[in-house]
Protein backbone atom coordinates (compact mmCIF):
# COMPACT_ATOMS: atom_id res chain seq x y z
CA UNK A 1 0.00 0.00 0.00
CA UNK A 2 2.81 2.40 0.88
CA UNK A 3 4.45 1.88 -2.52
CA UNK A 4 1.13 2.71 -4.19
CA UNK A 5 0.79 5.89 -2.14
CA UNK A 6 4.38 6.90 -2.90
CA UNK A 7 3.74 6.39 -6.61
CA UNK A 8 0.63 8.57 -6.33
CA UNK A 9 2.53 11.34 -4.56
CA UNK A 10 5.27 11.35 -7.16
CA UNK A 11 2.63 11.55 -9.88
CA UNK A 12 0.91 14.46 -8.12
CA UNK A 13 4.22 16.29 -7.77
CA UNK A 14 5.13 15.78 -11.43
CA UNK A 15 1.71 16.83 -12.67
CA UNK A 16 1.58 19.79 -10.32
CA UNK A 17 4.75 21.16 -11.85
CA UNK A 18 3.30 20.94 -15.33
CA UNK A 19 -0.08 22.36 -14.35
CA UNK A 20 1.25 25.31 -12.40
CA UNK A 21 3.70 26.05 -15.20
CA UNK A 22 0.72 26.22 -17.53
CA UNK A 23 -1.20 28.45 -15.10
CA UNK A 24 1.67 30.95 -15.22
CA UNK A 25 1.79 30.64 -19.00
CA UNK A 26 -0.04 33.45 -20.77
CA UNK A 27 0.93 34.23 -24.34
CA UNK A 28 2.63 31.71 -26.64
CA UNK A 29 5.45 32.60 -28.97
CA UNK A 30 3.71 32.36 -32.34
CA UNK A 31 5.79 30.55 -34.92
CA UNK A 32 3.54 30.68 -38.00
CA UNK A 33 -0.11 31.63 -37.48
CA UNK A 34 -0.77 31.65 -41.24
CA UNK A 35 0.65 28.17 -41.89
CA UNK A 36 -0.89 26.74 -45.05
CA UNK A 37 0.58 23.23 -45.13
CA UNK A 38 -2.57 21.32 -44.26
CA UNK A 39 -1.03 17.86 -44.40
CA UNK A 40 1.21 18.14 -41.34
CA UNK A 41 -1.45 18.57 -38.65
CA UNK A 42 -4.08 16.43 -36.91
CA UNK A 43 -7.53 17.06 -38.36
CA UNK A 44 -11.19 16.17 -38.17
CA UNK A 45 -14.06 16.61 -40.64
CA UNK A 46 -17.04 18.60 -39.32
CA UNK A 47 -19.91 20.64 -40.73
CA UNK A 48 -19.26 23.73 -38.65
CA UNK A 49 -21.27 26.16 -40.80
CA UNK A 50 -24.34 23.95 -41.28
CA UNK A 51 -24.22 23.81 -45.08
CA UNK A 52 -24.53 19.99 -45.23
CA UNK A 53 -20.86 19.69 -46.21
CA UNK A 54 -18.14 18.67 -43.79
CA UNK A 55 -15.06 20.88 -43.73
CA UNK A 56 -11.56 19.71 -42.87
CA UNK A 57 -10.53 21.25 -39.55
CA UNK A 58 -6.83 21.24 -38.68
CA UNK A 59 -5.39 21.49 -35.18
CA UNK A 60 -2.27 23.63 -35.66
CA UNK A 61 0.43 24.35 -33.03
CA UNK A 62 1.46 27.92 -32.28
CA UNK A 63 4.59 27.18 -30.25
CA UNK A 64 7.83 25.35 -30.86
CA UNK A 65 8.18 24.06 -27.29
CA UNK A 66 6.76 20.53 -27.39
CA UNK A 67 6.24 20.58 -23.60
CA UNK A 68 4.21 23.79 -23.63
CA UNK A 69 2.33 23.96 -26.89
CA UNK A 70 -0.74 25.99 -27.67
CA UNK A 71 -3.08 25.11 -30.54
CA UNK A 72 -5.56 26.82 -32.85
CA UNK A 73 -8.25 25.34 -35.11
CA UNK A 74 -8.42 26.19 -38.82
CA UNK A 75 -11.17 25.04 -41.23
CA UNK A 76 -10.76 24.52 -44.99
CA UNK A 77 -13.35 23.91 -47.70
CA UNK A 78 -13.14 21.11 -50.26
CA UNK A 79 -10.95 23.29 -52.49
CA UNK A 80 -8.38 23.67 -49.70
CA UNK A 81 -9.25 27.32 -49.06
CA UNK A 82 -9.30 28.58 -45.50
CA UNK A 83 -12.82 29.54 -44.43
CA UNK A 84 -12.57 29.96 -40.66
CA UNK A 85 -10.18 29.86 -37.72
CA UNK A 86 -10.12 30.52 -34.00
CA UNK A 87 -9.80 34.26 -33.24
CA UNK A 88 -6.41 35.82 -32.59
CA UNK A 89 -5.43 35.45 -28.94
CA UNK A 90 -7.61 32.37 -28.33
CA UNK A 91 -5.68 29.10 -28.16
CA UNK A 92 -5.96 25.75 -26.43
CA UNK A 93 -3.81 23.08 -24.79
CA UNK A 94 -3.05 19.99 -26.84
CA UNK A 95 -6.16 17.80 -27.27
CA UNK A 96 -5.92 14.38 -25.67
CA UNK A 97 -5.26 11.56 -28.10
CA UNK A 98 -8.42 10.18 -29.76
CA UNK A 99 -10.65 12.71 -27.98
CA UNK A 100 -11.63 14.71 -31.10
CA UNK A 101 -15.19 14.02 -32.21
CA UNK A 102 -18.18 15.80 -33.73
CA UNK A 103 -21.48 16.36 -31.94
CA UNK A 104 -24.75 17.98 -32.93
CA UNK A 105 -25.99 20.59 -30.52
CA UNK A 106 -29.47 20.32 -32.07
CA UNK A 107 -30.01 16.95 -33.71
CA UNK A 108 -32.47 18.20 -36.35
CA UNK A 109 -29.94 20.68 -37.80
CA UNK A 110 -26.87 19.80 -39.90
CA UNK A 111 -24.55 22.17 -38.03
CA UNK A 112 -21.96 20.37 -35.90
CA UNK A 113 -19.51 21.22 -33.15
CA UNK A 114 -16.12 19.72 -32.39
CA UNK A 115 -15.64 18.25 -28.95
CA UNK A 116 -12.19 17.57 -27.49
CA UNK A 117 -10.63 16.86 -24.10
CA UNK A 118 -7.47 18.33 -22.57
CA UNK A 119 -5.42 17.02 -19.69
CA UNK A 120 -6.05 18.90 -16.41
CA UNK A 121 -4.55 16.93 -13.51
CA UNK A 122 -3.41 13.48 -12.31
CA UNK A 123 -6.64 11.87 -13.54
CA UNK A 124 -8.86 14.81 -14.53
CA UNK A 125 -9.68 16.49 -17.83
CA UNK A 126 -11.57 19.43 -19.25
CA UNK A 127 -13.67 19.45 -22.41
CA UNK A 128 -14.28 22.16 -24.99
CA UNK A 129 -16.83 22.52 -27.78
CA UNK A 130 -16.04 24.60 -30.87
CA UNK A 131 -18.17 25.61 -33.84
CA UNK A 132 -18.29 28.34 -36.47
CA UNK A 133 -19.89 31.68 -35.65
CA UNK A 134 -22.88 32.39 -37.91
CA UNK A 135 -21.91 34.35 -41.03
CA UNK A 136 -18.37 34.90 -39.70
CA UNK A 137 -15.02 33.23 -40.57
CA UNK A 138 -14.49 32.42 -36.89
CA UNK A 139 -14.35 29.15 -34.94
CA UNK A 140 -15.35 29.92 -31.37
CA UNK A 141 -16.01 27.98 -28.15
CA UNK A 142 -19.56 27.11 -27.17
CA UNK A 143 -19.54 28.33 -23.59
CA UNK A 144 -21.47 27.91 -20.35
CA UNK A 145 -22.44 31.59 -20.23
CA UNK A 146 -23.93 33.99 -22.74
CA UNK A 147 -21.02 36.42 -22.49
CA UNK A 148 -17.48 35.06 -22.27
CA UNK A 149 -15.24 36.48 -19.53
CA UNK A 150 -12.65 33.80 -18.78
CA UNK A 151 -11.20 30.51 -20.00
CA UNK A 152 -13.32 28.60 -17.48
CA UNK A 153 -16.54 29.99 -18.93
CA UNK A 154 -16.09 27.51 -21.78
CA UNK A 155 -14.45 24.48 -20.10
CA UNK A 156 -16.40 21.48 -18.80
CA UNK A 157 -14.90 19.49 -15.92
CA UNK A 158 -14.38 15.73 -15.53
CA UNK A 159 -13.07 14.12 -12.36
CA UNK A 160 -11.84 11.23 -14.49
CA UNK A 161 -10.06 11.55 -17.83
CA UNK A 162 -12.48 11.91 -20.73
CA UNK A 163 -15.53 11.08 -18.64
CA UNK A 164 -17.77 13.95 -19.75
CA UNK A 165 -21.03 12.68 -21.28
CA UNK A 166 -22.87 14.35 -24.16
CA UNK A 167 -26.35 12.96 -24.82
CA UNK A 168 -29.91 14.02 -25.59
CA UNK A 169 -31.18 12.23 -22.51
CA UNK A 170 -34.74 13.57 -22.60
CA UNK A 171 -35.27 13.13 -26.38
CA UNK A 172 -36.03 16.80 -27.04
CA UNK A 173 -33.51 17.01 -29.94
CA UNK A 174 -31.22 19.25 -27.83
CA UNK A 175 -27.87 18.17 -26.41
CA UNK A 176 -27.17 17.82 -22.69
CA UNK A 177 -23.69 17.82 -21.19
CA UNK A 178 -23.12 15.91 -17.94
CA UNK A 179 -20.11 16.45 -15.69
CA UNK A 180 -19.06 13.63 -13.36
CA UNK A 181 -16.69 13.52 -10.40
CA UNK A 182 -15.75 10.78 -7.96
CA UNK A 183 -16.64 10.80 -4.28
CA UNK A 184 -13.71 10.44 -1.87
CA UNK A 185 -15.62 9.94 1.39
CA UNK A 186 -12.82 9.36 3.89
CA UNK A 187 -9.23 10.21 4.72
CA UNK A 188 -6.63 7.47 4.54
CA UNK A 189 -3.20 7.20 6.13
CA UNK A 190 -0.09 8.26 4.24
CA UNK A 191 2.54 8.54 6.98
CA UNK A 192 4.57 11.44 8.32
CA UNK A 193 7.41 10.84 5.86
CA UNK A 194 5.07 11.27 2.87
CA UNK A 195 3.58 14.44 4.35
CA UNK A 196 7.08 15.82 4.85
CA UNK A 197 8.02 15.00 1.25
CA UNK A 198 4.93 16.80 -0.07
CA UNK A 199 5.60 19.83 2.14
CA UNK A 200 9.27 20.03 1.14
CA UNK A 201 8.62 19.64 -2.59
CA UNK A 202 5.84 22.20 -2.82
CA UNK A 203 7.58 24.68 -0.52
CA UNK A 204 10.76 24.40 -2.59
CA UNK A 205 8.70 25.13 -5.70
CA UNK A 206 7.22 28.30 -4.19
CA UNK A 207 3.77 26.75 -3.71
CA UNK A 208 3.49 26.71 0.09
CA UNK A 209 -0.19 27.66 -0.15
CA UNK A 210 -0.91 24.31 -1.86
CA UNK A 211 0.76 22.04 0.72
CA UNK A 212 -2.36 21.36 2.80
CA UNK A 213 -4.47 20.74 -0.31
CA UNK A 214 -1.93 18.27 -1.72
CA UNK A 215 -1.71 16.40 1.57
CA UNK A 216 -5.50 16.12 1.63
CA UNK A 217 -5.51 14.88 -1.98
CA UNK A 218 -3.02 12.16 -1.04
CA UNK A 219 -5.02 11.16 2.05
CA UNK A 220 -8.35 11.06 0.19
CA UNK A 221 -6.80 9.00 -2.60
CA UNK A 222 -5.42 6.61 0.03
CA UNK A 223 -8.87 6.41 1.63
CA UNK A 224 -10.35 5.15 -1.64
CA UNK A 225 -13.05 6.24 -4.04
CA UNK A 226 -16.71 6.05 -3.26
CA UNK A 227 -19.67 6.58 -5.54
CA UNK A 228 -19.85 8.26 -8.94
CA UNK A 229 -21.32 11.76 -8.70
CA UNK A 230 -23.30 13.82 -11.22
CA UNK A 231 -21.64 17.18 -10.68
CA UNK A 232 -23.39 19.49 -13.16
CA UNK A 233 -25.81 19.18 -16.07
CA UNK A 234 -26.00 21.67 -18.94
CA UNK A 235 -28.39 22.00 -21.89
CA UNK A 236 -27.74 23.85 -25.15
CA UNK A 237 -30.15 26.75 -25.51
CA UNK A 238 -31.61 29.24 -27.96
CA UNK A 239 -29.02 31.83 -26.91
CA UNK A 240 -26.28 29.55 -28.29
CA UNK A 241 -24.64 28.55 -25.00
CA UNK A 242 -24.90 25.62 -22.58
CA UNK A 243 -27.17 26.65 -19.74
CA UNK A 244 -26.51 25.09 -16.34
CA UNK A 245 -29.59 23.27 -15.05
CA UNK A 246 -30.71 23.94 -11.48
CA UNK A 247 -33.43 22.85 -9.08
CA UNK A 248 -36.24 20.91 -10.78
CA UNK A 249 -34.63 21.06 -14.22
CA UNK A 250 -31.50 19.42 -12.79
CA UNK A 251 -33.49 16.82 -10.85
CA UNK A 252 -35.62 15.87 -13.86
CA UNK A 253 -32.59 15.07 -16.01
CA UNK A 254 -30.72 13.49 -13.09
CA UNK A 255 -33.55 11.03 -12.40
CA UNK A 256 -33.66 10.04 -16.08
CA UNK A 257 -29.92 9.48 -16.03
CA UNK A 258 -30.08 7.60 -12.73
CA UNK A 259 -32.67 5.15 -14.10
CA UNK A 260 -30.52 4.48 -17.17
CA UNK A 261 -27.40 4.13 -15.01
CA UNK A 262 -29.00 1.54 -12.72
CA UNK A 263 -30.08 -0.54 -15.69
CA UNK A 264 -26.59 -0.53 -17.20
CA UNK A 265 -24.43 -0.47 -14.06
CA UNK A 266 -26.49 -1.84 -11.15
CA UNK A 267 -23.40 -2.56 -9.03
CA UNK A 268 -22.00 0.98 -9.30
CA UNK A 269 -24.00 3.52 -7.26
CA UNK A 270 -24.69 6.95 -8.73
CA UNK A 271 -25.59 10.03 -6.70
CA UNK A 272 -26.04 13.74 -7.40
CA UNK A 273 -23.79 16.36 -5.86
CA UNK A 274 -26.72 17.29 -3.61
CA UNK A 275 -26.30 13.93 -1.86
CA UNK A 276 -22.61 14.35 -1.07
CA UNK A 277 -21.38 15.05 2.43
CA UNK A 278 -20.15 18.58 2.96
CA UNK A 279 -16.56 17.34 3.33
CA UNK A 280 -16.71 15.32 0.10
CA UNK A 281 -18.32 18.22 -1.76
CA UNK A 282 -15.68 20.67 -0.54
CA UNK A 283 -12.92 18.24 -1.54
CA UNK A 284 -14.35 17.87 -5.05
CA UNK A 285 -14.51 21.67 -5.37
CA UNK A 286 -10.93 21.98 -4.17
CA UNK A 287 -9.76 19.35 -6.66
CA UNK A 288 -11.47 21.18 -9.51
CA UNK A 289 -10.13 24.57 -8.45
CA UNK A 290 -6.62 23.13 -8.08
CA UNK A 291 -6.32 21.33 -11.39
CA UNK A 292 -8.55 23.23 -13.78
CA UNK A 293 -6.68 25.25 -16.39
CA UNK A 294 -6.50 29.00 -15.96
CA UNK A 295 -6.51 31.92 -18.41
Amino acid sequence: MKHKILWLILLILAIAGAIFAYIKYRKPEIINPMASNQDNYPFIFADLDGDDTREKVNIQPLTEDENNRAYIFVAYNQQGEEIARTPEGIFFPEPMKDSLETVKLISELPKEAIRFDVFAGPHSSETFFLTQVKNEPLIAPVCKVKEYHSFQDCAFWSGELGELVTVDIDDDKILEVIEFVDEYPKLGEIGADIETMISDEFSAGGMESKVEDMIEIAKREAGGRGRKVVWNIYRFGQDQFFEKLTDEDFNTVYYLLSDMWQEELPDKPLISKNQMSRASYNFAEMMKNTWQLKN
